[in-house]
C-alpha cells in the first residue's frame, strides 16, 4: 500500500495492454467452422474508450444464416473486458429475432479473445472468437 509512496524516483511503467486498446474496427481473424450453434464473422466497432468502460457496435452471423447486428458495452479491468451486448438477428422470410451475448474477452495487446454466450430466438449459441485489428 504505502510502499509506492517511498518511491521517489522516476516511474518506469510499461503501458498495459488495455492502455493499447485503441477505438476502431476489429474483426475475426478466422471464422470458418462446421458448428451451427454459434455466430462466426464477428466485426466490432469500439466507438468510445472512457476510463475502464467501453462501448461500440458490431455485425455477426449466428446459426449459419443470421445477419446480426447491435451494440456492446464493456468494463475493462487490465487486460480483459466484460461485456454485454444486444442484437437483432435478420433471417430472410422470418421475423426479427432478440439477441443478447455476455463474456469475457482478453486483450493481448495485439488481439482480443472473445468467449461468448448467448441467447437468441432460435436456441443458444456460443464459441469463441479471435478478432485483430483491421
Amino acid at each position: 500500500g504505502c510502499s509506492n509512496l517511498l518511491n521517489l524516483g522516476s516511474p518506469t511503467t510499461t503501458p498495459s495492454p488495455s492502455t493499447q486498446m485503441s477505438t476502431g474496427s476489429w474483426s475475426s481473424i478466422s471464422s470458418s467452422t462446421t458448428l451451427t450453434n454459434t455466430c462466426t464473422d464477428f466485426r466490432w466497432t469500439i466507438t468510445e474508450i472512457t476510463g475502464t468502460t467501453a462501448k461500440g457496435t458490431f455485425t455477426a452471423v449466428c446459426l449459419g444464416t443470421m445477419q446480426i447486428a447491435g451494440t456492446a458495452n464493456g468494463t475493462l479491468t487490465g487486460d480483459t473486458v466484460a461485456w454485454t451486448a444486444n442484437a437483432v438477428g435478420t433471417t430472410p422470410g422470418a421475423p426479427s429475432c432478440p439477441i443478447s451475448l455476455t463474456g469475457t474477452a482478453t486483450f493481448d495487446g495485439t488481439q482480443f479473445r472473445i468467449p461468448y454466450t448467448g441467447t437468441t430466438c432460435l436456441g443458444p449459441v456460443s464459441g469463441a472468437e479471435v478478432l485483430r485489428k483491421s
